[in-house]
């Protein structure tokens, strides 16, 4: 059974949503979130189900 990978484009073009992420922060910094900062640079998964 062959399956060929669709080329970004064709899956843009076929895309039914969008979504926008700015970053507004320059240092991230902030103590209560070290630890989950953390956890992410290393690969993690969030423990919030909603976070992306």
């Amino acid at each position: 059974m062959s399956q060929t990978v669709p080329s970004f484009d064709e899956l843009l073009d076929s895309a039914r949503r969008s979504a926008v992420h700015l970053e507004m922060r320059d240092v991230y910094a902030v103590a209560e979130e070290r630890e989950h900062l953390a956890g992410w640079s290393r690969g993690e998964p969030a423990d919030d189900p909603n976070s992306a």
